[in-house]
């Protein structure tokens, strides 16, 4: 969901028609993950009986921050997009 939004975002500074951002740049990147959804029905059919059960994974601010810089980064500099020129 959250890729979903930052796509958005991104599209929004794009100087790109909105159409082109609806079209193609979010149902690609929803898309990408849309199997991520069906995971969990997938690892149920595996046994798990043999196995300790994982522990979840806790949450770090470090983590957070990075993903944090990372997505401004993603919005503020790809979200215009980026041209090359000889």
């Amino acid at each position: 969901m959250s890729e979903g939004v930052l796509a958005a975002i991104a599209g929004v500074l794009n100087p790109a028609e909105l159409f082109y951002i609806i079209a193609s740049a979010l149902p690609s990147t929803l898309g990408a993950n849309a199997g991520l959804l069906s995971l969990p029905s997938l690892m149920r059919r595996w046994s798990r009986s043999q196995h300790e059960p994982v522990p979840p994974i806790p949450r770090g601010t470090g983590w957070i921050a990075t993903a944090a810089i990372i997505g401004l980064f993603f919005i503020a500099v790809l979200g215009r997009g980026v041209t090359f020129t000889r």
